[in-house]
């Protein structure tokens, strides 16, 4: 069932993947953006809008293999967000759910098929996901990652 909005925008139903490693690094995919009062370029988590009929986790799973050509069992969601943004041909209401994929291996190769405008793909660790000044959505990602998996942020123990 969808929440009543208030907002009379397109509504664009996202899924994206927290994709980690077996050391827990956090594959984020580069984008380059022209438009207007917008980085030049951020980092995101890998993921897309969803097909007609489409499930988020079924989407979650198609964007995995065409963004990173993995294939892997989607894990739990971890959280969902929502904004206003204007794609470039005009203003959507945009629901984001995050699905954590957990590999066993560290920094596999991973290529993009889909026809996204994916600069770079990186394997990023905690430490220096929070530490970079570079552009990275959604903001505090590095924070939401430590409160949600129990990662200790950096210069933090967990006890």
């Amino acid at each position: 069932m969808r929440r009543a909005r208030l907002s009379s925008r397109s509504l664009r139903d996202v899924a994206r993947l927290v994709l980690l490693d077996a050391k827990g690094s956090i594959l984020l995919v580069r984008y380059r953006d022209e438009r207007p009062g917008r980085p030049s370029s951020y980092w995101a988590a890998p993921g897309g809008a969803l097909e007609q009929s489409e499930t988020h986790r079924a989407a979650a799973a198609r964007e995995l293999r065409e963004e990173t050509g993995l294939n892997a069992d989607i894990g739990p969601e971890l959280w969902q967000r929502s904004f206003d943004v204007d794609l470039g041909h005009g203003p959507v209401h945009q629901v984001e759910r995050y699905f954590l994929v957990r590999l066993d291996v560290v920094t596999p190769r991973v290529v993009n098929s889909s026809p996204e405008a994916i600069r770079e793909h990186r394997w990023w660790s905690p430490a220096e996901l929070e530490a970079t000044p570079e552009v990275v959505f959604p903001e505090g990602l590095a924070a939401s990652l430590a409160r949600t998996l129990n990662l200790p942020l950096a210069g933090e123990r967990l006890d």
